[in-house]
This record gives structure tokens, sequence and C-alpha cells, in this order.
């Protein structure tokens, strides 16, 4: 029985997500993108000593993620396997768990009169790595089709989960004139977080459907 004829619309919504979502969890590294205009040139001091703790978390997650967004890129035919999606999307989510936990537990920050130049960058890169791992997601779950639902579409589910509180902390710190950088790649991760939801919630309502 076909219980996945639902699949090419979702194609066609997934792909304007991918479409638009960058290519490579690598940040651009024009500072000056993450400066507000009119803003005067940096003294070279810096003043984000206070931020560093911060950035320090947020760093060490992109670092951690990188090689596993590879090997979930990586998984190719045979390889691409629910144990081997599962094992991968585990690790990723504890890395971002962790993260969300640090940054709660880190000192409230005063970002008045600060250089959040870093800081914007690397919050950037989080994000743009963890859309990219999302998309690579979409993919994968839509090509296992019913072998994505049962711990395949739990381990995702909780993923999303983590990266929405990560999104939520990470709101803390974009004030107004980051804005017009962070916006745009938040609204993005949002938007491909919603439509795996929707993805995993279609193959189980149909597959239920389907064995009823």
């Amino acid at each position: 029985m076909r219980v996945l004829s639902f699949i090419p619309a979702l194609l066609l919504t997934a792909a304007s997500f991918v479409a638009a979502a960058p290519t490579t969890g690598t940040p651009s590294t024009d500072v000056s993108s993450c400066v507000p205009a009119g803003t005067p040139p940096s003294s070279g001091s810096g003043n984000d000593a206070a931020l560093q703790p911060i950035i320090s978390i947020i760093a060490n997650a992109t670092a951690h993620i990188t090689p596993l967004s590879g090997q979930l890129t990586g998984l190719k035919g045979s390889d691409c396997t629910p144990d081997n999606v599962q094992g991968i999307v585990v690790q990723i989510t504890a890395v971002v768990s962790t993260c969300v936990t640090q940054l709660h537990a880190a000192v409230e920050v005063d970002l008045t009169g600060l250089d959040l130049s870093n800081l914007c960058i690397t919050i950037y890169g989080l994000l743009t790595l963890v859309c990219t791992v999302l998309n690579t997601l979409v993919a994968i779950v839509l090509l296992l089709g019913k072998g994505a639902v049962g711990t395949v579409a739990i381990v995702v589910v909780n993923l999303l989960h983590a990266v929405t509180d990560l999104v939520g902390c990470l709101n803390i710190f974009v004030v107004a004139s980051l804005m017009g950088v962070l916006g745009p790649v938040i609204a993005l991760v949002c938007g491909v977080v919603d439509l795996l939801l929707s993805i995993v919630g279609g193959l189980n309502i149909l597959l239920g459907v389907a064995a009823a």
C-alpha cells in the first residue's frame, strides 16, 4: 500500500526552504555586516571582554556540531539507515542542549556600549550550521519515508525542541542593532523547524491511518 503520496507536496515546500538556506555552516568573515550602519570604527580594544564567556559557549557548540553535520550530510545510499541517522542526531541534540544549559547558567551581561561584532558573527555561525543540519534532516526524513517513523522521528523531534530552546536563548542577545543580520537566519531556522515537525507529523498520521 502506498502511504507516502503526500511526499511530492512536501518536497515542493521543503525545496523553498532548502533553496533559501545558507549552503554552508561557515558564516561570513566580514565583521562589518554585524556592525550597525554609521557606527564608528572600533578602536581596536575589542570592548567585548564581558561577552567572551557567552561567545566561547556558542563557538564551542559550533565546533562540536560541525563534524557531526558533516557525518549527517555524508550518509548516502545504504549508509543512510535509521540507526545511523539516530546516532548522529542524538549527539547533535546533546550538544545543543548543553549549549542551552550553559547559556542559562552564564552571568547576565548588559550589552549597552559593548562591541557586539564577535557575538553577532558567532551566533550567526551557529544558527547557519543548525539550519544546514535541519535542511539535511528534511532530505533524510523524506528519503527514509516510513523508516523515519518511530525512533528516528522521536530523536528528530527532540532535536527540534532543543533548537527551539536555543533560539529562545540567543534571542536575548539579538538587540535591535543586530536584528537586520540575525533576524533572517533566526526566521529561517524556525521555518525549517516547523517544516520538519509537519513532515514527521504527516508521516505518523498517514502510517497510523494505513495501519488501521
